[in-house]
């Protein structure tokens, strides 16, 4: 009783030990699989990143963002499920390497974004962020890849010390019985070794004897019991010996089976890989759990082929097992899971034979790999994809071995320094041929032992030194340098001879700057959004009556309300120069030293930050005042001149250089009939005024040449005859006088000489008859006379004295 309460404890325990064997191993499983999944999310990431990068796929951009917030999630969701401390710091050296890869993309995508055109080579802040993003890269895929091999390294100690346990479980159990047998054998060692000796007699054959029954306890009554069996047993032991031999034959054996069945389903139920068995006709005959989980409960009793997720010639390759072969075949093929998604297992397939050796099926072992094929190959893409950036890469690439050899360089590198492999095969032949001088290589080498004890693995460390290439060139080099945690360092190389060049052309660029904004003229001035100067040159500052520049930024700390006459003319250029990026020519006023107002020009640009925001603005100011004045002036001229030509009895309009009429005075309309609707420039005008088309074209001619010919200011007089609104025909002296005030314009004035023309018309008729008068007679004078009056008359009429003295007056 007490061995089988060892037995049922022990049972108890193993059952203990291998729950939570299976629960540690269903643990670090999902954890195996959360890692793996993050792995592919991280490669995937790493491919998207590359097609934006040299292929610039916005599209990849918007996907890589997609895959950074499913792995963020995942790794959110990994904070909660690895608690360990060796996990806990992996997994966060993972989160600041796939932080830094996240800031440091989103700032090359908006760095890209914000350049006005894009080439194919990347500027150095572009070669700077994406050296950064690889690095940072490739050391989260390691500590993913770390996190992995601890997971797994767990998963087997945890199957390891689980065995053992069970294995001690047993030998405790043994242990207790065998100690409970003996405490047994020594308090009732008398009747047993009464009943053993009985037993042993009979067991040798001699059903005669006969154990003793003294007492009377249960012992007696097993006594008895053995007698009568011994008795019954003489009957017929004779007729069922060999029976009851084979029976205990038999029965061992089934017992030997059972073990070896239950031992045989028990580990085919802990393998996590898929197992299955098909018959020679590839039915499948029998399948685990995790073989039930893919393909789904009902496979038992299917055809293997229908779950080939496409047509597949797999059969011939393990055709030679069921030939009888006994070698284990590996063969991969794609599968439908119970979801319908296609996946790839690796399959071990071994032949199954019967007792007599006939071939009865095949025995599988299958693994999904793939998750694993797709890493493979992601893994081999990303490989093609940095080989493919090396080699083309605008910057030098050396990869160093943790013991110093150099074991690849692109050809960048070997064009910056004229090296290849095999001239400088380690570090020390480098700074021996780089740095030739001696105490500039032993500085140099310091600094390089200095930096890498200072910085830890996967930072960088940037320096710049002067380098003689092959041909004796010494070239200003940019490296930045990244050791990795295995050891190996990756060494880029930059040359900034140009750049460095460039810089000190820069310094002179700003001298040269500076003593144009010394010596300007024109005001120069840098202020911030909030009215407070941050620079002024001497032109300004002597521009509003201070003797220099830090006078004035001492006297006036709130520019609107300080130094503008109208505080709201600042907050209005301000707005615009905010919307559109720029001001030019505002005009406004402003208040000198003395109180006395300058008018001011002003043009500014806003100068931002990369998130758009303004951090000041800058501009220059001319002093207008003068022209203001003179603007003024102007203006007052126009007014009088408007004034006077309003009220003038003269016709007169005004004309732009290109044909407009701007302007036509009242006199012109009554003399006419036209108004500025009528003739709004001069092809209407000539076209209504002169409608027959050669007098037209005449008028046109005159004009044009007389333009060309007379100066601006001279007049220009000429007699046409003009067709009025309603039709009438007038005499017109047209002066032209082209002037310049804001701009060139033509006035036109015009006096009606119709009557006058036809009046002097008259007196040349009158006076040619009277000569003919005089000639063909001297005796009328009473016609001369009559004449002669007539002459005065129309001269009083003209507004002419008279030619001729009258008859009273020589009376």
């Amino acid at each position: 009783m007490i061995n089988a309460w060892i037995i049922s404890c022990a049972v108890i325990l193993v059952v203990l030990s291998v729950a939570w064997l299976f629960y540690s191993f269903t643990k670090y499983g999902e954890r195996g699989k959360l890692v793996s999944h993050m792995r592919s999310i991280a490669l995937e990431r790493t491919v998207l990143r590359d097609d934006y990068i040299f292929f610039r796929n916005e599209r990849s951009a918007i996907q890589w963002k997609e895959k950074t917030e499913d792995l963020k999630k995942m790794l959110e969701k990994a904070s909660s499920v690895f608690t360990e401390k060796d996990e806990r710091e992996i997994l966060k050296e993972a989160r600041d390497h796939f932080n830094a890869t996240e800031n440091l993309f989103s700032q090359f995508i908006e760095y890209e974004k914000r350049k006005s055109f894009r080439t194919s080579n990347f500027d150095q802040k572009e070669e700077m962020l994406v050296t950064q993003v690889f690095l940072r890269a490739y050391s989260l895929r390691e500590r993913l890849t770390r996190l992995y091999e601890l997971t797994h390294h767990k998963l087997e100690a945890t199957v390891k010390n689980g065995i053992i346990i069970m294995i001690i479980f047993f030998v405790v159990g043994g242990i207790g019985i065998t100690i409970n047998s003996v405490i047994t054998s020594l308090t009732i060692s008398k009747h047993i070794e009464v009943l053993e000796a009985g037993v042993g007699i009979i067991g040798q054959g001699n059903l005669e004897y006969k154990v003793d029954e003294k007492g009377d306890d249960e012992f007696k009554k097993l006594a008895r019991s053995f007698n009568e069996m011994t008795a019954k047993l003489k009957v017929s032991y004779t007729s069922i010996k060999n029976l009851e031999e084979e029976i205990v034959a038999r029965k061992k054996a089934e017992e030997e089976l059972t073990k070896i069945t239950s031992r045989q389903q028990a580990l085919l139920s802990s393998i996590p890989d898929i197992v299955m068995e098909v018959d020679i006709n590839k039915i499948y005959t029998w399948a685990n759990e995790p073989g039930k989980e893919f393909f789904g409960e009902d496979v038992v009793g299917k055809s293997a082929d229908l779950y080939f997720s496409h047509k597949q010639n797999k059969y011939d390759m393990v055709q030679p097992l069921f030939n009888g072969g006994e070698n284990v075949i590996y063969v991969e093929s794609w599968q439908r899971r119970k979801d319908g998604e296609e996946r790839l297992l690796a399959w071990w397939c071994k032949v199954l034979k019967d007792d007599k050796g006939n071939v009865i099926g095949a025995l599988s072992t299958a693994r999904d790999i793939t998750e694993t094929r797709r890493a493979e190959d992601l893994l081999r893409l990303e490989k093609e994809r940095f080989s493919i950036l090396s080699e083309n890469a605008p910057f030098g690439l050396l990869l160093i071995s943790p013991d110093g050899r150099f074991i690849y360089m692109n050809p960048k590198f070997k064009e910056i320094f004229g090296y290849d492999l095999s001239e400088i095969l380690d570090g020390r032949t480098w700074f021996r041929k780089a740095f030739p001088n001696p105490e500039y290589r032993k500085k140099a080498i310091s600094i390089w032992i200095d930096d890498l004890k200072k910085h830890k693995k996967g930072e960088p460390r940037i320096r710049s030194f002067t380098v003689q290439s092959k041909d004796g060139a010494e070239k200003i080099i940019n490296f930045i340098v990244t050791e990795l945690e295995s050891g190996t360092q990756i060494m880029s190389c930059e040359d900034i001879t140009e750049h460095k060049l460039a810089q000190k052309a820069l310094i002179d660029s700003e001298k040269k700057y500076r003593d144009l904004f010394e010596n300007s003229v024109e005001g120069i001035f840098q202020s911030t959004p909030d009215g407070k100067w941050l620079a002024l040159n001497p032109a300004i500052a002597k521009m509003h009556g201070y003797s220099s520049p830090e006078e004035m930024m001492a006297a006036i700390t709130d520019i609107g309300k300080q130094l503008y006459v109208h505080p709201e003319d600042r907050e209005f250029w301000k707005k615009l120069v905010i919307e559109h990026g720029i001001v030019e020519n505002f005009e406004h006023q402003e208040y000198r030293k003395d109180g006395s107002i300058v008018w001011v020009s002003l043009s500014a640009r806003a100068i931002k930050d990369d998130k758009g925001n303004v951090l000041y603005f800058t501009g220059n100011v001319m002093d207008i005042t003068e022209r203001k004045l003179a603007e003024e002036q102007l203006k007052e001229e126009q007014k009088k001149f408007s004034t006077l030509v309003e009220h003038t009895p003269i016709s007169m309009i005004l004309i732009e250089r290109n044909g407009k009429f701007l302007y036509i005075n009242p006199r012109f309309t009554e003399l006419f009939g036209y108004t500025l609707m009528d003739v709004p420039d001069g092809r209407t005008w000539f076209r209504n005024a002169f409608p027959d088309p050669d007098y037209r074209h005449m008028v046109i001619a005159t004009w044009i040449d007389d333009m060309k010919r007379f100066e601006i200011g001279q007049a220009v007089p000429r007699i046409f005859t003009i067709t009025c609104k309603d039709g009438t025909e007038k005499i017109a002296n047209i002066i032209t006088i082209t002037v310049r005030m804001d701009r060139q314009l033509h006035i036109v004035a015009f006096e009606d000489i119709t009557e006058r023309t036809k009046a002097e018309e008259k007196i040349r008729q009158q006076l040619d008859e009277l000569q003919r008068w005089h000639n063909v007679t001297l005796g009328r004078e009473m016609r001369i006379l009559e004449l002669k009056a007539e002459m005065n008359e129309l001269c009083k009429r003209l507004g002419e004295l008279p030619r001729y003295e009258s008859t009273e007056e020589k009376t």
